[in-house]
């Protein structure tokens, strides 16, 4: 199991003063459109009645959309994972304000996980370092849980 952080980012041109009237909210919608507006919205309208003047809108983005959306300025904020955050800070210098914190039913959580599934019966595969030199499978290419992580800690080898 590996760990990794959730970050809000701010995009430098964005700015609460500014004379739009909508703040656009980017959220990578790691489970789709539907189910990012559903949990996101709510917060949205909150911060649409705490400050006067403003509207505040979640856009929902799948992972290729990204970094497009960042150098386009088509959002003002963004919640995104720590990988995308790096790429972003570097590449657009954006800025981190936050880090998520999820409440679950075991408690408040500042990290996540991937997971990499191998055969019982595969005596040559006995930890991560393993897989060095080896194919396999990931969910997504540009999923940081899913592939970056691991695929660095493969890499770097040791135990």
């Amino acid at each position: 199991m590996f760990v990794c952080f959730n970050i809000i980012i701010v995009i430098p041109t964005a700015a609460l003063g500014a004379d739009d009237k909508i703040i656009k909210i980017g959220v990578l919608a790691k489970r789709g459109p539907v189910r990012c507006l559903e949990q996101w919205t709510p917060t949205a309208d909150y911060l649409t009645k705490a400050v006067p003047g403003k509207t505040f809108k979640v856009v929902p983005i799948n992972f290729e959309q990204i970094t497009t959306m960042v150098e386009a300025g088509a959002v003002d904020f963004l919640l995104t994972n720590s990988s995308f955050y790096v790429e972003l800070e570097i590449k657009y210098g954006v800025n981190r304000i936050a880090t998520l914190k999820n409440n679950l039913l075991q408690g408040t959580k500042t990290t996540f996980a991937g997971v990499i599934f191998y055969q019982k019966n595969h005596p040559d595969i006995q930890s991560i370092y393993d897989l060095k030199g080896k194919s396999f499978m990931a969910v997504k290419e540009t999923s940081f849980g899913g592939l970056a992580y691991g695929l660095a800690k493969i890499q770097r080898g040791g135990h």
